[in-house]
Order: structure tokens, then sequence, then C-alpha cells
């Protein structure tokens, strides 16, 4: 089934969340959880395939569609969306890549990316390790992330990585902990340890001998150097995504972070 939206470029992102947030999408092709394209026409409109994916609920996917249609409205864009057909190139192989390996394809940081080539091929090769191959499991990447977003400031990489860490079995209490910016008492160990780690890193930029060992003893050498990198990674498209004034939508439920502090 295919879902066709005509509206402005920022639901696009509310869509995406209320989709995947309410369990709508089953595995789509290629092993993603969804695989969207996006085509922007003129007059920032957009005529969108929103996902491809099988074993839909029709009713509840209209639902969400005509709910983030009304909630949202445009967003600012620093750097306009690309399509496939004004790629070229190094540009256009890298396109192509993120469409086939990436859950957002052309959206979210790999727009921005697309401006430069190698950079973009190397953090897609980032994204590949952290979501296949990874010491780290995939619900302990998520939390890495949503860690590394929170201390970032960065609304829309919570934004689209809550659901997902949910998702592979992250506590929403853990999470909402972390949301306010609190050593979260309901994480499990290795959450625990790699919160430590990470707020350390990202706030001071050291991390202490008695955090490293711990981290070391729960994760292991190997998941140390993953988790190191993972918040480095995710800083950097949390970054990104700041300057580019990709916020996301916001609010208070617990999947939104409120915008960084000096744009409010």
């Amino acid at each position: 089934m295919i879902v066709y939206l005509r509206t402005a470029s920022s639901v696009y992102d509310a869509v995406f969340h209320s989709l995947l947030h309410g369990g709508l999408v089953s595995p789509a092709l290629s092993g993603r959880e969804w695989a969207p394209h996006i085509e922007y026409r003129a007059g920032g409109m957009i005529h969108s395939p929103v996902v491809q994916a099988a074993f839909f609920k029709p009713t509840m996917v209209l639902a969400a569609v005509w709910l983030s249609v009304a909630a949202l409205g445009a967003q600012p864009r620093r750097f306009p969306q690309l399509k496939l057909d004004d790629t070229a190139g190094d540009q256009r192989a890298l396109a192509e890549r993120m469409m086939k390996e990436t859950r957002v394809g052309l959206g979210g940081p790999w727009n921005i990316l697309l401006r430069s080539p190698n950079a973009g091929q190397a953090m897609v090769d980032l994204y590949h390790h952290f979501r296949w191959k990874s010491s780290l499991s995939n619900r302990l990447v998520e939390f890495g992330i949503l860690v590394t977003a929170r201390e970032a400031e960065a609304p829309y990489e919570w934004f689209i990585h809550y659901p997902l860490a949910i998702k592979e079995g992250a506590s929403a209490a853990a999470l909402a902990q972390v949301r306010e910016g609190k050593r979260p008492a309901a994480a499990k160990e290795d959450e625990a340890a790699a919160y430590d780690f990470a707020t350390e890193l990202l706030r001071h930029h050291v991390v202490t001998d008695a955090t490293f060992l711990k981290a070391k003893t729960v994760l292991g050498e190997k998941g140390v150097v993953d988790l190191a990198a993972l918040v480095g990674t995710y800083q950097a498209i949390g970054g990104m995504l700041n300057v580019a004034q990709v916020w996301g939508t916001t609010g208070s439920a617990p999947e939104y972070l409120p915008l960084p502090a000096k744009h409010r």
C-alpha cells in the first residue's frame, strides 16, 4: 500500500512519527522498517508516497495523516530539500545509497549531508555500523542516541529515535528521566553505564576512571569504543540538524524535546 500526501513539507516528519510510533508500519522492503520516497515540488509542496510497506490499517493511517496535517505549519529550511533528480555524479551515488539504506531516504540529516558527498558516504557507513554491526544491542544504541540528543538539544533526533528506543525495549520511565536531564533510576545496568559515560563525555569532554571502568566491565572494550563513536556520530548529526533548523514537531509528550534554549 502506498499513502500519497500532498501538503507542506514539514508535515512529512509528523506523518512518519505517527505511523512508526503508533505501530502502524510492519517491516518493509529490503529489511527496513519503512521506505519513504519524497518528491518536492514548486511552492514548497510535496507529492509523497510517504511509506511503502505491507499490512497497514488504512483507517488508522488516514487518521494519522489527517491529524498530522491539521496540527503542523511550515518550517523554514536552510538547506532546501533535494530530490533524486537534483543530484548527479558522487552526489547521485550517495543519494541512491541513502534511499536504499536509511530509514528516512533523503530526509532529515541526509538531505544536509548530500551537500558533501564524501562526508555523507562516511556518515552512512557509520549509520550502517550502528544499525547492523555494533557490539551494542539495538536497545542500547537507541538509548545512547537519545542521551546524546538530549544533551545536544537536538529535538528532531529525539523525535525520530524515541519510538525506535521504545520498540527495542527501552523503558519509557527511564527515557522520561533522560528527557528531564536526570540520571534514570529505572535504567537497566547497561543503560546506566552508557548514560554515565555519554553524559560525562558530552558535558565535560572527559570520562572519569570510575565511569570508564564501569562501562568497560558492563560493555567490554569494544562496547566502550562503539559507545564513544555512537555519541560522537549522533552529536554531529544532531548539530547538523540544528544548524539546518530541522526541528520536527514539538510538544509536551515524552516523544518531544523542547527547541534549543537559544531558539525558543
